[in-house]
């Protein structure tokens, strides 16, 4: 694993673990140059069909939580409905660049990854949840009774 992935413990010592893996992404604007933003992949196998794209740093930053697999099929042909698409695209030089679009009634911001970050993060997802696994992974009895002392 190299060195800016992180596997770590919840702080309640479940038997879940959090993977945390850095990515590089700029913001794409048609005013200007693109400009390169700090963001975090983090999977959590305690919510095993999602992950959470942060974007800035630790003072500020936003989160949005959408599903793994729409990640996923997003590396390889346009995907999504609603707030979050993801779509790969050549770019000048032969080399392929990945676009995830986010929407919201705020605004909407249009962000190019690089397919191999994004990828590495998926196969290490895949080491803690493998793909159509998911639902061996949910604790039901947690939830109900997490929705239920609200």
């Amino acid at each position: 694993m190299s060195a800016d992935a992180q596997v770590m413990e919840p702080i309640m010592n479940s038997p879940h673990l959090v993977l945390a893996r850095h990515i590089s992404l700029e913001l794409v604007s048609g005013e200007g140059p693109k400009q390169r933003v700090p963001a975090n992949l983090r999977y959590d196998a305690r919510d095993p069909y999602a992950v959470t794209l942060l974007i800035g740093d630790p003072s500020c930053s936003i989160e949005w939580t959408f599903a793994r697999e729409l990640l996923d099929g997003g590396l390889r042909q346009p995907c999504g409905d609603g707030d979050v698409h993801v779509w790969p695209i050549p770019e000048d030089g032969g080399r392929e660049v990945l676009l995830i679009e986010l929407v919201s009634p705020a605004g909407e911001a249009l962000l190019q990854a690089s397919p191999r970050d994004v990828q590495t993060f998926l196969a290490l997802t895949h080491v803690l949840v493998a793909p159509g696994e998911e639902s061996d992974h949910l604790d039901i009895d947690g939830l109900v009774g997490a929705l239920l002392a609200v």
